[in-house]
Parts: C-alpha cells; sequence; structure tokens
C-alpha cells in the first residue's frame, strides 16, 4: 500500500467525531478514503446522511497534519501501522464491525498465530490468583499458543510475565498510545515483551491513558483471541466487561471457580453460574474444551480414490484443511473463495463423510 494511502487510511481515524463504525459508513460512499480529504467544492455535501460537524471535521486539515506525524514517528521508532484490510492484521478482529481500521504494532509477534487465548483478571490478584496464573500458563508452553492480556496491574501482568519465563509468545493490548508506557512500572516488562511478543494499541501518540480508553481496549483483546479466560475478578469492572465482548464475538469463554466468601472470585463464579464462562480447574481443561490437546494433523489423503469423488468445493476445503492444519470458518474465503452459502454445505457433506471434524469456536480440522 503505498504511503500516500496509508496517510489518508490514518487521517480517517484522526477525525473528530468519527469511531470505526462511522467511519466504515463513510468509506462505503466513497470509492477511497483520499476522496474523503479532496477538497472540492460541493463534493462532502452531496455525500449522503453526512452530518454538518462531521462534514466540518473532514475539512479541517488537522487530521491529515496529524496523520503525517503519527507516520514519521511509527518509521522513526520500528511500529508497524496496519491497516483493516492488511493480510497481517489480525483476521479474528477484523471480522467484527467496530474493529480498529487501524492499528499499531511493535516486536516481533505474530498477528495471526493458529492459537490465542486471552487472559483477565482483577488488578488486585492474590496468591491464589498468581497460582491459578502458573497453573494456566505454565501448561501452554510448548503448544504454539500465543497469549493476549492488557499488560495492567495483576492478572494481565503476571500472565505477561510467566509467559516470559515459559518461553510462551505474548501481545499487550494498550489503551493508549506507543510513545508512552502505563503503568510507568510495566515498562521493563513490556521492553522483553518486545523479543518474545510485542504491544499493540488503536490509539496514535499523544494519547493518554484516559478511563474511556480500557472498554474499547477491552474489545481488541477479546476479538484477538479464540478463548478468553478470566482468572479472578470480582462482579464489576474490565475482565467483566471483556468476558461480555466475547460472548458477544462468539469466543470461548472459561473461568476458574473460587470460594464463595472471596470478593475476587464472585466474578467468575457469576459468570460460571450464568453459563458465560465455562468452568476449568487447570490448562488441561481449556485444551480439551478447544481440542487442542491433539496434535493438528497434516497429511495427505489416505484415499485417492475418495478424493476423486468429491466435488470441487470440497476439494478446496479438504486442500486447505491439509495445508494449514485447522481452520477457523472466517478464514476458510482466504484460500477457498467459497460464498458462505457452498461452504457450509460442503462442510456439513464432509463432516457427514468423517472427512472434516468441526471443532468449538467454529473451527475445523482434516479428519485424515
Amino acid at each position: 500500500m503505498p504511503d500516500e494511502q496509508l496517510l489518508y487510511r490514518v487521517a480517517l481515524t484522526k477525525v473528530a467525531h468519527v469511531g470505526p463504525v462511522t467511519a466504515r459508513n463513510l468509506l462505503r460512499m466513497v470509492e477511497s478514503p483520499e476522496q474523503l480529504f479532496i477538497p472540492s467544492a460541493g463534493r462532502l455535501r452531496k455525500l449522503p446522511r453526512l452530518s454538518s460537524r462531521i462534514r466540518t471535521a473532514l475539512s479541517n486539515p488537522e487530521a491529515l497534519r496529524a496523520a503525517e506525524a503519527e507516520l514519521r514517528f511509527a518509521e522513526a521508532n520500528g511500529i508497524r501501522v496496519l491497516w483493516v484490510e492488511n493480510d497481517e492484521y489480525p483476521w479474528r478482529l477484523r471480522q467484527h464491525e467496530d474493529a480498529p481500521l487501524v492499528i499499531y504494532c511493535k516486536g516481533n509477534a505474530r498477528m495471526n498465530p493458529q492459537r490465542v487465548v486471552a487472559v483477565v483478571g482483577t488488578r488486585n490478584i492474590t496468591e491464589q490468583g498468581r497460582a491459578l496464573t502458573e497453573v494456566l500458563i505454565s501448561g501452554l508452553a510448548g503448544q504454539d499458543i500465543q497469549v493476549v492480556s492488557g499488560l495492567a496491574y495483576g492478572v494481565d501482568a503476571c500472565a505477561h510475565g510467566m509467559c516470559l519465563q515459559h518461553g510462551i509468545e505474548t501481545i499487550g493490548v494498550l489503551g493508549h498510545g506507543l510513545d508512552r508506557m502505563y503503568p510507568q512500572e510495566h515498562r521493563t516488562l513490556a521492553r522483553n515483551m518486545l523479543n518474545s511478543g510485542g504491544l499493540v494499541t488503536e490509539f496514535g501518540m499523544n494519547t493518554r491513558p484516559d478511563r474511556e480508553n480500557f472498554p474499547m481496549r477491552n474489545r481488541i483483546i477479546a476479538g484477538m483471541c479464540d478463548a478468553l479466560v478470566v482468572v479472578e475478578t470480582g462482579v464489576t469492572g474490565g475482565s467483566i466487561i471483556t468476558a461480555e465482548i466475547a460472548n458477544s464475538y462468539n469466543r470461548d469463554v472459561f473461568a476458574f471457580p473460587g470460594r464463595v466468601t472471596d470478593p475476587y472470585a464472585r466474578g467468575c463464579n457469576k459468570l460460571i453460574r450464568e453459563n458465560c464462562a465455562q468452568l476449568i480447574e487447570s490448562s488441561e481443561d481449556l485444551l480439551a474444551s478447544m481440542n487442542w490437546d491433539l496434535p493438528v494433523r497434516s497429511r495427505p489423503l489416505a484415499n485417492p480414490v475418495l478424493f476423486d469423488e468429491l466435488n470441487p468445493e470440497e476439494k478446496l476445503i479438504c486442500e486447505a484443511l491439509r495445508k494449514h492444519g485447522e481452520l477457523h470458518i472466517d478464514r476458510f474465503h482466504e484460500f477457498v473463495g467459497i460464498g458462505p452459502g457452498k461452504l457450509a454445505a460442503a462442510l456439513t457433506s464432509l463432516e457427514f463423510r468423517g472427512l472434516v471434524r468441526s471443532h468449538p469456536g467454529k473451527k475445523y480440522t482434516f479428519a485424515h
């Protein structure tokens, strides 16, 4: 993507009163983001359903100036700027209408690993919470699972730190720009994560860690994962919000139970009681529920005659699963180019014949 095109895309995120959903609606009105910023008599007035407030904001040259400064800062500091349509942009996150149009990434973390677990919990972590986090993270070692969290005090920092100890790739999602670190006590932790993971944010430089940013940060955590684990939490707070978002995104949500007298177990117990989270007691429970305890198979079809009997769509699906091992249903279009209706019918047929297995989280593997 040319730098000039990226400039206009970043500029759109700098326009006042325009969030991700409004921005998508604007993009549907034009052929390219550039057209929203080109001075042209009457151009913006011709766009339907465009409020005067947004017209005025788009006419302000400050958004382009801010985008230019943002891209200079990114280039000088080794920050990747990913537009929502980039191949590297997290595909799990992209499928949601409120996904950020642009994210800023620093470090060497993969944005699209095969398996991602988000770990969240209270900032006031207890010794029990630390023990549970250790049980969870240590059991994920060697499974090629990436761990995402929010780099906050408590469970988040504990999970990131234990990932570093166990050689697990980990990403911290921030509620501010990459020109600062909050909390400051986590600067060393964040720096160490760059070598075996990274940092992600939708917020540009000069963005402070204001309270309203963190619910937005939480939707990215929920959107980037396959499964979300709540270690311990009260009945309100960011972890509960993240779990609610994950459920709305059709993610698998898990929680460790705790004593009814423990205030930081009540949130987990409530999620389990209301069927908003599955109860787990170990990483093995998580892996089994996600069907991740079995090695991913990738080998040729055992019966070439049977393969010849498949229709073209079914052959494409089998080849994609053989090559990639495990695929979420939303990723098939990247490899096979089949419409949703034909895809669903072909998957059902293949599963009925025992060639494909379905797993929690709308994932599929090749059965041979």
